[in-house]
């Protein structure tokens, strides 16, 4: 059987992982990092160069009840909250790049900065947005 990675460097600290399964973002640095997709959102930790790291999924706490109750939508509603998980990942993101803003700014690559603040901005911005119901 024949198996497929690709890994894209988008910007400094964002990549985009492709392969047969499906597509996920990484976002941070050799021994810190947020990886996110259809299996949800992991925290990857680790001392580079020594084989010794740690993952764990972000927001899966033990004892929970996957089946409480609910709100029931009301029809013509979309719920597109964003819990405790999503804005701490958010969070995390929004740190991941505001650091890199700083560092490319004191390095002198502008575009490098001006990207990093703007994507910064939306990984602040985000979950105000998606916090809200939206009537369709």
């Amino acid at each position: 059987m024949v198996k497929f990675r690709k890994r894209i460097s988008i910007a400094p600290g964002v990549k985009i992982n492709l392969s047969k399964s499906g597509v996920s973002s990484t976002f941070g640095v050799k021994g810190a990092s947020v990886n996110v997709g259809k299996n949800g959102a992991f925290l990857n930790t680790g001392i580079p160069g020594t084989g010794i790291y740690d993952r764990q999924k972000i927001g899966d706490t033990p004892g929970t009840d996957k089946t409480e109750s609910r709100e029931i939508p009301l029809p013509g509603t979309v719920d597109m909250r964003i819990g405790e998980t999503g804005r701490l990942v958010f969070f995390i993101l929004f740190l991941g790049c505001a650091g890199f803003c700083i560092v490319s700014l004191f390095r002198g690559h502008f575009f490098w900065a001006a990207f990093q603040g703007f994507l910064a901005l939306i990984m602040l911005t985000t979950p105000l947005i998606y916090n809200a119901k939206i009537t369709a």
